[in-house]
């Protein structure tokens, strides 16, 4: 069973079952937590170029030009939200949510996920799943999932959805990774994706 966010709180979807979320509307979110001394950012640990998840050994390495914002996803997941200026001014909105994956595959996951998007922004927003890769070491198998249309529901925006799984030898998370832009952003699906090359894995603790 996996578990999305709506309005601040967690709901449990089964494939059958499914539920809008605003996670799939990060960018409207409010940001409110605090990061704590530096050190636990809504449960990824600081390190010396970013931030560690460490039950699965996901590093998120933040590049400068990224800023990490405080947020208010759920107390419950790690969660981190991040800015980048570009383009006179223009900004993307990322927010990352790491989930415990609860017998569901990265197949099951991507479907209702598709469910959500398209009954949030309709059918021809939602763009056809694409097949890529994490590059870490070893890589991770992930989609991409391009929506032609933001949380204003304005048709000024656009945005992305990539979804991977990490693990260890006794649990599975889910990673979502998502970002939203103006369209005039023209560099933004390239600078959002450019992220994925940030990902590391090490050991897990």
């Amino acid at each position: 069973m996996a578990a999305h966010i709506f309005n601040g709180a967690v709901l449990k979807m089964t494939t059958t079952v499914m539920v809008p979320t605003l996670l799939a509307l990060s960018s409207a979110l409010s940001l409110t937590v605090v990061l704590a001394q530096d050190k636990s950012f809504q449960g990824m640990t600081k390190t010396a170029e970013g931030y560690l998840h460490k039950p699965s050994g996901l590093e998120l390495v933040v590049p400068k030009d990224w800023e990490v914002r405080p947020a208010d996803v759920t107390k419950m997941f790690p969660a981190l939200v991040l800015r980048r200026r570009i383009d006179s001014g223009e900004t993307i909105e990322a927010t990352m949510v790491i989930t415990p994956l609860e017998g569901l595959s990265l197949i099951d996951v991507l479907e209702q996920e598709l469910k959500v998007l398209r009954l949030i922004y309709k059918d021809e927003k939602v763009l056809e799943p694409v097949e890529i890769k994490i590059p870490t070491e070893p890589p991770r198998p992930a989609y991409r999932i391009v929506v032609e249309e933001g949380p204003e529901l304005k048709g000024r925006q656009q945005g992305v959805v990539y979804l991977f799984t990490t693990s260890d030898e006794k649990k599975t998370w889910q990673v979502r990774l998502r970002a939203t832009w103006n369209k005039t952003a023209k560099r933004a699906l390239n600078e959002t994706e450019n992220l994925l090359e940030q990902f590391r894995l090490h050991p897990p603790e």
